[in-house]
């Protein structure tokens, strides 16, 4: 399980509509976990990207969220929320 949602906010992601996925998350997420803006993530060719902080404390990232699908998807796949 997911406790904290990171979305980089980062030049590259940010051009590539890292504000409204931060929103739309919030949305979709629904107070179930914390999300943040974030720095940069390092892979800016590949944003919008967001960092999964799980309960153990390891983290992963997600790229290519360029899409509320996407989104949607990480959501339920990857932060295992639904």
């Amino acid at each position: 399980m997911v406790k904290s949602i990171r979305v980089c906010q980062g030049s590259a992601c940010s051009s590539a509509g890292a504000a409204p996925l931060l929103k739309d998350i919030e949305e979709l997420v629904n107070g179930h976990c914390n999300v943040e803006d974030w720095g940069c993530l390092g892979r800016c060719g590949r944003g919008p990207n967001a960092e999964l902080v799980q309960n153990d404390s390891q983290t992963f990232i997600v790229e290519d969220l360029t899409s509320f699908k996407n989104a949607v998807a990480m959501l339920t796949e990857e932060a295992e929320l639904e």
